[in-house]
């Protein structure tokens, strides 16, 4: 490697991250050295296979024509795993993950104990649904897009009884992958785990339903009716799939009726907002509208980022600052993807 193109490469280096822009080029070159520049090979090293694939797949081009630029040559980018960088790397992913053990350590320690035993439906049996802890209330990240609809429901969870006309019914909507079970099954596992007596019930539509179809073959409609009206707070989730079932719909709005009426909290969730719903009644309509009514955007960048970094933790997972950057930037649909 000659002394005027080794003296060469901080500037190219430059060129680089003026190419592929600050953001990328932290994430993925600003560690890689250079080993070899000649006119027919320029040699880097890098932390390990992943960013030499990467880099060899994404950036390739604005390496070479960097080079170009700075020295007039055009070699072959060859890409190496450089002993000092992949230790360095490990040595700090051990550091990160450690605190992360010790950090989830920590958590564990302060969290109450479950309180599981006490999750019954409104009949007094446990609650027809599995609630998955990963939907727990305290496990919402919230952003500019969801900051709202948390507020309600933590006001839910802090006096579901109150006398309050503005938030019942509370209707959540919006676009799979926002949010909504999470904050649906959230509400459902604090009101449980807070209050003993409290009869609440969370379902899906589907599962509403199948269950007023069983209940009509079986001639068993009294039991169906106590099982939905005989709560203090009825969470459903998925009631866009009430459309063009007008039989279902009649229920539905008789039980929905009935719990306003005795002063019943009812938690909606819905993929379109009330008046979008196709084939729905209108009667049932102007019911959903009747209380709080609140959309779930998708997430902005930095609640996307707040995102992953939750899941990284409850995963024991390390990625890189930039990486977890560069995700967020890119991925901006569906949370679940």
């Amino acid at each position: 490697m000659s002394t005027t193109l080794k003296a060469s490469w901080p500037q190219i280096r430059e060129s680089i991250r003026e190419r592929i822009g600050e953001l990328w080029y932290n994430a993925w070159l600003k560690d890689a050295h250079l080993i070899t520049l000649d006119q027919n090979v320029i040699e880097l090293g890098v932390a390990g296979h992943f960013f030499a694939e990467w880099i060899q797949e994404k950036y390739a081009e604005q390496i070479l024509d960097a080079v170009e630029e700075v020295t007039g040559l055009r070699p072959e980018l060859k890409l190496s795993i450089s002993g000092f960088l992949f230790r360095k790397m490990r040595e700090q992913q051990q550091e990160v993950l450690e605190e992360v053990r010790n950090a989830s350590k920590e958590a564990t320690e302060k969290k109450p104990a479950s309180k599981n035993n006490n999750r019954r439906d409104g009949t007094g049996r446990r609650q027809i649904f599995a609630l998955q802890e990963k939907y727990a209330l305290d496990e919402f990240v919230v952003g500019t897009s969801n900051k709202l609809a948390f507020n309600i429901a933590r006001k839910i969870v802090e006096n579901p009884q109150e006398d309050n006309d503005k938030r019942n019914p509370f209707f959540l909507y919006g676009s799979s992958g926002v949010g909504k079970t999470h904050l649906l099954q959230g509400i459902t596992q604090e009101l449980l785990g807070r209050y003993n007596q409290l009869r609440v019930l969370y379902v899906t539509c589907e599962y509403f339903l199948n269950r007023y179809v069983r209940a009509a073959k079986d001639n068993d409609t009294e039991a169906f009716r106590k099982q939905f009206r005989d709560v203090d707070v009825l969470l459903v989730d998925d009631v866009h799939q009430l459309a063009n079932k007008q039989k279902t719909q009649h229920e539905f709005l008789h039980t929905f009726d009935h719990l306003l009426d005795k002063g019943s909290q009812l938690v909606i969730a819905s993929a379109q907002p009330p008046r979008a719903l196709e084939k729905v009644s209108e009667r049932l309509v102007n019911r959903f509208e009747a209380g709080l009514v609140t959309k779930l955007e998708m997430p902005d960048k930095e609640t996307r980022k707040a995102i992953l970094r939750r899941r990284l933790v409850a995963h024991e997972r390390l990625l890189r600052p930039e990486i977890v950057d560069f995700l967020a930037e890119r991925m901006n649909g569906d949370v679940r993807e």
